[in-house]
């Protein structure tokens, strides 16, 4: 099944969680959709902070991209969020694209393009 990164669910009930994207927005025309990230009623970050998908999930853990911006750019990181107790860790380089295609106990598993033919992986734990 091909990923893309936009019409993808905005709610989600995981491990007793509830995890919501609110205020999507779409960086370019056709492009990635990105939105706020709110888990159990508390917005995750800032409102600048937007968080892109469709999510994976791996126990307690939401893998999710977030939108980054430089002076020049745009880009991806991924992000490690602990849904018992919210906060993001970022792993891996600045990508121009992050769809990701699964999790396992050490590994995150992503496609860099919109075709899903150039996957790469990174270590998580």
């Amino acid at each position: 099944m091909q990923i893309f990164p936009t019409n993808f669910p905005d709610k989600y009930a995981v491990e007793g969680h509830t995890v919501q994207y609110s205020n999507f927005i779409e960086i370019v025309q056709g492009g990635p959709e990105v939105a706020n990230l709110i888990i159990d009623g508390k917005m995750l970050g800032g409102k600048e902070d937007y968080f892109g998908g469709p999510p994976v999930f791996f126990k307690n853990y939401m893998f999710v991209p977030l939108l980054k911006k430089s002076f020049l750019r745009r880009y991806f990181k991924i992000c490690v969020i602990n849904l018992t107790h919210p906060s993001i860790a970022e792993i891996g380089d600045k990508e121009v694209l992050v769809l990701l295609s699964r999790v396992d106990e050490t590994t995150v598993f992503f496609f860099e393009d919109l075709s899903n033919t150039k996957l790469k992986s990174i270590r998580w734990n």
